[in-house]
């Protein structure tokens, strides 16, 4: 030891140093090292906990797009098919429409049909008993009572007879 204290160097500086040392490494260790390495796993444990979190959200969010998407397809196929179903049934109504008028426009046509041959049949009959009387009167302005009305009117009917058979 003498030589250390020929250099300056003291034996119980040295240990009282490496005591000091030793306490401070104590110290810093208790007070320092373990509120530092508890604060970083805390912090640790908080970041794997986010994570796991954010994973879980992640799946979550998958899940619920897909479970939408699934949804959305079916919403989709469900308002195609009612589409069809009412175009089909526009169709149907329209045949339906279309038959029904189709019923009606031969109703009116025979009821037209009818009434226009009883309107002919009523203006022939006026025009033939006009025709008629036309010819009786001149045949008995003809004749100037040398045949009674009672024949002149029976030889009009029966030649207006042959007449029509004729036509």
């Amino acid at each position: 030891m003498d030589a250390l204290q020929n250099l300056g160097i003291d034996g119980w500086g040295i240990v009282l140093y490496l005591g000091n040392f030793g306490l401070l490494i104590l110290l810093m260790h208790r007070f320092v090292y373990r509120p530092l390495v508890k604060m970083l796993d805390q912090r640790r444990e908080t970041i794997k906990t986010n994570v796991e979190e954010a994973e879980e959200m992640r799946k979550t969010l998958a899940s619920e797009k897909a479970e939408e998407e699934q949804l959305r397809q079916k919403r989709e196929a469900e308002l195609e098919q009612r589409i069809r179903e009412v175009k089909k049934t526009v169709k149907e109504q329209a045949k339906t429409v279309l038959q029904d008028a189709e019923v009606q426009r031969e109703a009116i046509l025979t009821q037209a049909s009818v009434q226009a041959n009883r309107t002919i049949d009523g203006v022939l009959s006026e025009a033939e008993a006009e025709t008629k009387k036309r010819i009786k009167t001149v045949a008995l302005a003809v004749l100037d009572g040398g045949v009674s009305e009672a024949d002149v009117e029976k030889s009009v009917s029966e030649s207006w007879k042959r007449l029509v058979k004729e036509v």
